[in-house]
């Protein structure tokens, strides 16, 4: 069963996060769970690769695209390196654990703006999902 399809010509880094996506849902079953309940959307803008990356969720799956998502519940904004950090910095609660140095890390880059994410409150829930689905751990 395919849980993750992509759209259209996707740039490397939308494969990359494709692949990382279907590897730890089929891997862990907690993760496929998750998935089966979500809904909505997440816009990944990487500023110094250039590119804008969607993830549009439905109950069971999750599509990636080269593309913005008009109306996606969370925007995240941030350079690759900390993109790809948020598949293996330790979470607590689905978000960085403030606990241990990765986590800092990460949370620090929003402090300073070289991470930043939109839709919040709202889309906490959602920001929560998709940093479970992204992590290896």
């Amino acid at each position: 069963m395919t849980v993750v399809a992509v759209e259209g010509e996707p740039n490397g880094l939308a494969e990359m996060i494709a692949g990382l996506l279907q590897a730890n849902v089929t891997g862990d079953a907690d993760k496929a769970r998750l998935l089966e309940s979500l809904r909505g959307a997440v816009q990944l803008d990487v500023r110094d690769a250039g590119v804008t990356i969607g993830l549009k969720f439905v109950p069971g799956t999750v599509t990636v695209t080269s593309a913005a998502v008009p109306g996606a519940d969370v925007r995240i904004t941030a350079d690759a390196a900390t993109v790809m950090a948020l598949s293996t910095v330790p979470l607590r609660y689905g978000l960085p654990d403030v606990f241990t140095p990765d986590g800092r890390a990460v949370v620090g880059k929003l402090a300073t703006g070289e991470l930043r994410i939109g839709g919040l409150p709202l889309g906490l829930p959602m920001l929560r999902a998709v940093t479970t689905l992204l992590n290896v751990a």
